[in-house]
């Protein structure tokens, strides 16, 4: 190829092989589908038997909706379940 230039070829055909792979991308945290503007209380227990549990980790305001949530608190944590509740 010159520089500057082009080359032009025939179509080629690419044909990938092997195994099909899922790649999930998991994440400590919630995806808050909710009303812009209104507030919602982010609480979490890690026994969802027992319903009065659950502790309180934030609040957050949406300012879009989806709006992504990160629990930064749970890097130590060997499980939680969380939920989300309208102030």
């Amino acid at each position: 190829m010159r520089p500057g230039g082009r080359v032009t070829s025939t179509p080629a055909l690419v044909v990938v092989t092997g195994q099909s792979y899922l790649l999930l991308g998991l994440y400590p945290g919630l995806t808050l589908y909710g009303t812009v503007g209104r507030a919602y209380g982010i609480e979490y227990t890690v026994d969802v038997t027992a319903p009065t549990n659950w502790l309180p980790l934030a609040t957050v305001t949406l300012t879009n909706s989806p709006w992504l949530w990160f629990d930064t608190q749970a890097t130590n944590a060997s499980q939680r379940f969380y939920r989300a509740v309208e102030k």
